[in-house]
């Protein structure tokens, strides 16, 4: 049953009317025989399983059973589906807001033909919790990440080839749109079979349904810090460039099988490592011109980073390595270099895999205090902000030389913390690295100021 014949639109309850909202904006205009999204009844969602849970929901395997009815024989079947339930915390009184952001999801079903999105079947709602919950499409593989630790070392560079198209063919799509997504990470890529055909879900669940306006939306940094793009925490906007951010990251984990940083704390200590353009260290099997691409992703510079067309057209360009020699030399000459590539790049995994030489350094650790769901990270960065306001508030620069008063700083860390103005604090870290490449002549004080916050930050173990 669809949402529209499911409510009386006259009279229905507040919530009711924003699922009908959601469904004013998502029915396909071009043709009534699309599907879209359905309001679905608790009581026909069973076997329900729990998997886990993400910053601001709950995950649950289930089964859905809905009546189709067979015109050809003209009676009702139950078909049964696997499908995810996706419970959204505190989400009985989500706004209209909150949901305009989620009809991204369902107006992407139609051009995504390849299947490189997630499919959002439906929503619920919990009777208990009165919590809504989405219907996703299941995906047997799991998520990126648990597909890597399980396959990782029978991946050849053929199969990173297939996952790395199918993840940029689906942000691509999202782009193309005019729709970013904000919290893309490998949890968030989602794997169809063992063959490793990747898909992307997510979009618009990044952030907590309790946020009521679209200005406190936009005030509020919420994500993953290993996949964020610098500029995120220096409270600039989320963008397209952002997104490429994340996707280079994801590129990385693609080629090592481990999620970057995994071996640091998620703290303070990692944001300013990150400002000062800390980058993971790319294998040894990676091809140059994929290696080069990541590169680009991870600039500290927004503009300097290439679009997701970009990125397509050079992912084609890598899905040559997957032909034999011959094809390629015969249909493809001009890519015959990156075949190459790929070509000398599995011979060397399969080296490093039989000496047993590791790809990455602390291979199979996961620092204990290391955060892979989306959290609020405000109070982090207020309380880097305020920390480095209150440590450098009185420090003498001058053109040519950086100089730290010792007395000057021993007397700021046991005042109270209150001289410099309110708006001195929240911007002080943006002036300090500011756009983290600063003029050459500049640069040694950057590094000098960065290598001391450190070292502050680690002697006081912020949380």
């Amino acid at each position: 049953m669809d949402l529209m014949n499911s409510l009386n639109v006259q009279n229905v309850t507040k919530e009711k009317r924003l699922i009908v909202f959601i469904y004013r904006n998502t029915i396909s205009k071009k043709s009534a025989d699309n599907e879209f999204l359905k309001w679905v009844p608790y009581e026909n969602l069973t076997n329900k399983e729990y998997i886990g849970k993400g910053g601001f929901s709950e995950i649950y395997k289930a089964t859905w059973e809905r009546q189709n009815y067979r015109y050809y024989r003209g009676i009702f079947e139950t078909e049964k589906t696997e499908v995810v339930l996706k419970v959204l915390n505190d989400s009985q009184n989500v706004d209209t807001e909150f949901l305009k952001e989620l009809k991204h999801t369902y107006q992407l079903r139609e051009s995504d033909r390849w299947n490189s999105l997630i499919q959002c079947y439906g929503v619920t709602q919990i009777p208990k919790t009165k919590n809504y919950a989405f219907i996703l499409e299941y995906a047997k593989g799991g998520d990126l990440h648990h597909f890597l630790n399980k396959n990782f070392a029978k991946m050849t560079w053929k199969n990173k080839i297939v996952s790395l198209n199918n993840i940029v063919e689906g942000i691509k799509r999202i782009h193309n749109k005019k729709i970013l997504h904000r919290d893309l990470h490998s949890g968030n890529i989602l794997i169809h079979d063992n063959g490793g055909i990747a898909i992307i879900s997510d979009l618009g669940f990044s952030q907590p349904a309790t946020i009521k306006s679209d200005l406190s939306r936009k005030s509020q940094i919420y994500g993953i810090i290993p996949y964020m793009a610098p500029e995120l925490f220096k409270g600039q906007s989320y963008s397209y460039k952002s997104d490429i951010y994340s996707l280079g990251m994801i590129m990385w984990q693609i080629t090592s099988g481990h999620r970057p940083f995994h071996d640091q704390e998620h703290g303070p200590k990692l944001i300013l490592d990150i400002l000062d353009g800390k980058r993971p260290e790319i294998t040894e099997d990676t091809p140059e011109n994929l290696a080069n691409l990541m590169k680009r992703c991870w600039h500290p510079v927004p503009s300097q980073r290439p679009t997701i067309n970009e990125i397509f057209k050079l992912s084609d360009k890598f899905w040559c390595g997957r032909y034999s020699e011959d094809n390629i030399k015969k249909y493809h000459p001009d890519k015959y270099y990156i075949w190459l590539e790929f070509n000398e790049a599995e011979k060397k995994r399969l080296e490093m895999i039989e000496f047993k030489k590791p790809f990455v350094k602390n291979p199979g650790y996961e620092h204990p205090n290391s955060r892979y769901y989306s959290r609020s990270l405000n109070s982090m960065l207020e309380s880097i902000n305020s920390t480095v306001s209150d440590l450098f508030s009185n420090i003498l620069f001058s053109n040519d030389c950086f100089d730290i008063n010792s007395n000057q700083i021993n007397g700021l860390e046991s005042s109270d913390g209150n001289s410099g103005a309110e708006n001195s604090k929240k911007h002080f870290l943006d002036e300090l690295l500011q756009e983290e490449i600063i003029e050459d002549q500049n640069d040694l004080k950057r590094r000098k100021i960065s290598e001391y916050i450190n070292e502050c930050l680690a002697e006081n173990v912020m949380d």
